[in-house]
């Protein structure tokens, strides 16, 4: 390829850069441009287009939210194979959960959406939550499912509200989750209801087909791997 063809691409990132948008803020949006299906011919005429380019600019400082890159790694510690950390609520509904994960390179599978538009889903403002999440491996393979494990006295933890999936995708990294030695953790919350009757548990999962939020069932018998993580208050 000759770096002609590179042309647009450089003026893009020019033009990202001469109206104040950080490197990680330029990640960010080239980033939302793959994920949402754009083709190297697109963004060779965006970046070929000063009107495009402003259209698009102007689009994104209204209504798309950026979050800036955290510049430290966040703080968590492991005791006897359970996970500790805090994290805490700004008040955001499930509705603009939706659009805050999927403008950051969330998937949400159809189940999950059903339950952040839910009358259930109930959040808080200024809660700060310590969560524990209980490694898969803590429990013996016949015990490793999430109808055994909602009777969590044996640890003494308790049940967090259901935003605490959204906090803790927002938290952490792909990388951070898997030093943990998880692929998933499900929050253990109050189940919600969603559409065709069934109980769910969002659920934080990040592994090869990239970075999501699922509705897990909530009272299932099936048994789970050692690499799914169990959060409690």
């Amino acid at each position: 390829m000759s770096s002609g063809q590179f042309s647009p691409l450089i003026n893009l990132l020019e033009t990202l850069e001469e109206t104040g948008f950080s490197p990680g803020q330029i990640s960010m949006f080239l980033r939302a441009l793959h994920n949402n299906g754009w083709a190297r011919r697109d963004i060779a005429e965006l970046g070929q287009s000063g009107e495009r380019m402003q259209a698009v600019l102007r689009y994104v400082r209204k209504k798309a939210e950026i979050w800036e890159p955290r510049h430290r790694r966040c703080e968590w510690r492991e005791v006897n194979g359970v996970i500790y950390f805090t994290v805490t609520s700004d008040g955001t509904t499930g509705p603009e959960w939706v659009k805050r994960l999927e403008s950051r390179g969330c998937s949400l599978s159809p189940q999950a959406k059903n339950a952040l538009y839910s009358t259930n889903f109930q959040p808080t403002h200024g809660v700060t939550y310590e969560i524990a999440v209980i490694k898969g491996e803590r429990y013996h393979d016949g015990d490793r499912n999430t109808r055994k494990i909602r009777d969590s006295s044996l640890f003494g933890f308790s049940e967090p509200n259901a935003e605490v999936s959204c906090l803790i995708w927002k938290m952490f990294i792909d990388e951070e989750i898997k030093e943990m030695g998880l692929e998933s953790i499900v929050a253990m919350h109050e189940p919600i209801l969603v559409s065709g009757g069934f109980l769910v548990l969002l659920t934080v999962s990040r592994h090869g087909d990239g970075s999501w939020l699922i509705a897990s069932p909530a009272h299932s018998g099936k048994m789970l791997p050692e690499s799914v993580g169990f959060a409690f208050n």
